[in-house]
């Protein structure tokens, strides 16, 4: 049985075992630790704040995070939603600039705080773990791309719903007897928000694939009955 989080070493983390830490020895582990500290964040928590200066990056060891800009307006834009073993901040702590977003506690959650002074000196002794690091940060921006927030005008609302269903789905989803099941805390302002649209067409394409027999919708899940129909939307 795995041990409390609170009492987690670096060996226990998602982002060791599977991420971009994945390559580190034991000795190089307990150099990280050194520097690290265990924090808990309630529901609605900030870890930080957008034009805030990095001095660490968070790596989310239970729970979620939505990272969001402020629009002109004062309106959020969720750019996206981090899991279990995701990196937070990274990005700005690699160019040394501010933060571009906020991070917020979706639900109580576990993180793993990894000052710069820890994190530097590894990335610069381990090529590899830079070129994940890297290829992490890509990843990110392409995901990024495809949700729509950047670029909102480009694809049919429809479309880039079905692209997002899919994209939580293949982080969040879990299989059940009739497709997968998507949990989170997501309400319909913020799913709209994270398609660059109005709540009022989130709600009505979210029906529509009801009706459709494509989905259904419930309290803090969606699950998804007939995948290949979004996969077809998305081609």
């Amino acid at each position: 049985m795995r041990p409390p989080i609170s009492t987690w070493t670096c060996g226990h983390c998602p982002a060791h075992q599977s991420g971009v830490f994945s390559d580190l020895s034991a000795a190089q582990l307990r150099e990280v630790e050194k520097g690290r500290v265990l924090d808990q964040y309630k529901k609605g928590q900030i870890l930080y704040y957008e034009g805030h200066h990095p001095l660490t990056a968070y790596c989310l060891l239970s729970g979620q995070v939505k990272v969001y800009r402020v629009l002109a307006d004062g309106r959020p834009q969720i750019l996206h939603l981090a899991g279990v073993g995701d990196l937070l901040g990274h990005e700005s702590l690699l160019r040394k600039d501010a933060y571009e977003a906020t991070a917020e506690a979706m639900e109580d959650s576990y993180v793993c705080t990894l000052p710069l002074y820890a994190v530097l000196p590894i990335l610069e002794k381990n090529p590899g773990t830079l070129l994940r690091l890297l290829a992490k940060v890509t990843d990110d921006l392409k995901h990024l791309q495809g949700s729509g927030a950047v670029d909102p005008g480009r694809r049919p609302v429809s479309v880039r719903m079905a692209r997002l269903l899919l994209d939580l789905n293949e982080r969040f989803g879990r299989p059940v007897h009739w497709g997968s099941s998507i949990e989170l805390a997501l309400s319909r302002a913020e799913i709209a928000s994270m398609l660059g649209t109005t709540t009022e067409t989130t709600i009505r394409i979210l029906n529509r694939f009801q009706a459709q027999g494509i989905l259904s919708l419930g309290h803090r899940s969606i699950d998804l009955k007939k995948i290949s129909v979004l996969q077809s939307l998305t081609r």
